[in-house]
């Protein structure tokens, strides 16, 4: 058996090309059910909190995507801080929706890695995910839930567009259901 480096390089030397050659042709297929270690490098990384709170015009940002997005979902990231179970939203992040669908949405992995770029260098932590509805009440969907990778280290907020004035809630997911955070809007 080969020696690889941590990076998973191939070895050098003799046997180098053809060590190279089968390395190359290696596929990697992503599993459907998460991974077994996942979920407890989930549980650490994020403070928990019972109210999350979202600045006036932060809210007012998150709609104005919605509707400029609509008919598809947007989506995005709301980030800031933790202190004593409240966590503030300082800044969002919007992220590509790569599906490009009204009922359904995929995070633009750039936008991703940009986002958690820049939360890294400012010190803020991931607080929700947020799309829109733009048919649909705010609720989430059976889809929302079996996709959730963050399980409730993360609340998830939704925009609805479906009636005469936005509606906005959040949710912690779980794979078998959902139960609704605290939300405030604060100016």
């Amino acid at each position: 058996m080969p020696n690889f480096n941590v990076f998973g390089a191939a070895p050098r030397g003799k046997r180098a090309g053809r060590v190279c050659a089968r390395f190359l042709r290696i596929r990697v297929a992503r599993p459907r059910e998460p991974l077994p270690w996942a979920e407890s490098l989930q549980c650490d990384t994020m403070p928990p909190f019972q109210v999350l709170i979202v600045p006036a015009a932060l809210l007012a940002e998150l709609i104005a995507h919605a509707r400029t997005c609509a008919p598809v979902e947007c989506c995005g990231l709301l980030a800031g801080r933790v202190a004593g179970g409240t966590a503030r939203a300082e800044t969002r992040y919007e992220v590509g929706n790569d599906a490009a669908s009204a009922t359904a949405y995929a995070t633009n992995p750039r936008d991703m890695l940009r986002a958690f770029r820049d939360m890294r260098e400012r010190g803020l932590e991931l607080l929700a995910i947020y799309h829109s509805h733009p048919a649909s009440p705010p609720k989430p969907s059976a889809r929302d839930r079996a996709e959730n990778t963050y399980g409730e280290t993360v609340a998830h907020v939704i925009v609805s567009l479906a009636g005469p004035e936005p509606e906005v809630r959040a949710w912690w997911l779980a794979p078998d259901g959902a139960r609704e955070a605290d939300l405030v809007s604060r100016e």
